[in-house]
């Protein structure tokens, strides 16, 4: 089922790296242009003729047309060259667009903070089902729904005791660090949990086949008990699956059935295990 995402803005799209490319373009597309324009077979400048001069004599070679240009884009003007003819309307216009390539490199950089914070905005909110195993035996499932709240993420959550049965016990999380697709969330659990009240989520999300981040792996760091569980999840987009999952009277053999539906992998469920509580 296909997700509507908001469309990436220009800020999204301006990356340093496309910023770079299309200095490089710019500058060697203007170099070419003082190449061509300037006769390689002239040893003293012809009247009328528009070329790159140095001493007073046609700058001749494709380095050095293209060290002119350099010269030019990032306004350093050494003096040591200069245009004649109309050639100068083209080093005003590469000055031009020297000044405003200079002032995108500057705000594509200051940028890179809130591109991934809108990254994670698009690719993150929804419903999720998480699998973590703790101590490397008990296998708990959860029900995880990642929510864009203005410039944060926020998450809540709703366990499944092992073996597939409900369990009360709900978390809520708030982004505070953004690496995407790497992240980290504070986790708090309300009331039904006495032994796992909070600690850290550390999150990376994980691009698929069709370049959507539909699965994720974290680990959690619990305040009390340190290092507790190891946690991979799936993105669930089906509307009537996610109703279900919403459903606190969800039958235990619907949610089995859900969950293998959405996991990419037969799953077999240990016996139950007594735990002070359900952990995150």
């Amino acid at each position: 089922m296909r997700e509507d995402k908001p469309l990436p803005s220009f800020s999204d799209l301006l990356t340093p790296r496309w910023v770079g490319l299309l200095a490089v373009v710019w500058i060697v597309g203007f170099g070419i242009i003082y190449y061509f324009a300037t006769p390689q077979d002239e040893a003293e400048p012809v009247k009328g003729q528009s070329m790159i001069v140095s001493n007073g004599k046609p700058m001749k070679g494709l380095g050095n047309a293209l060290y002119f240009s350099v010269v030019t884009a990032t306004t350093l003007g050494y003096g040591d060259a200069a245009p004649i003819g109309w050639l100068r309307v083209a080093a005003v216009i590469e000055v031009a667009g020297g000044l405003v390539l200079a002032g995108l490199a500057v705000a594509s950089i200051q940028a890179v903070p809130l591109r991934r914070t809108r990254k994670a905005l698009r690719e993150c909110p929804g419903h999720w089902i998480e699998r973590s195993l703790l101590n490397g035996t008990d296998i708990y499932y959860t029900h995880i729904q990642f929510i864009a709240d203005a410039d944060t993420l926020l998450f809540f959550e709703c366990d499944f005791a092992p073996g597939f049965s409900h369990d009360r016990t709900r978390y809520t999380g708030r982004l505070i660090a953004n690496d995407f697709p790497k992240m980290v969330f504070e986790y708090r659990s309300d009331s039904h949990a006495k032994d796992y009240e909070r600690g850290i989520e550390v999150t990376l999300f994980k691009r698929g086949a069709r370049r959507q981040y539909h699965e994720f792996e974290a680990h959690c760091y619990d305040a009390k008990h340190g290092l507790r569980d190891s946690i991979e999840a799936w993105k669930v987009t089906d509307p009537q699956s996610i109703a279900k999952l919403e459903d606190p009277s969800t039958r235990r053999d619907e949610l089995s059935r859900l969950i293998k539906e959405w996991w990419p992998v037969d799953l077999t469920p240990p016996p139950p295990t007594s735990s002070p509580s359900s952990p995150r």
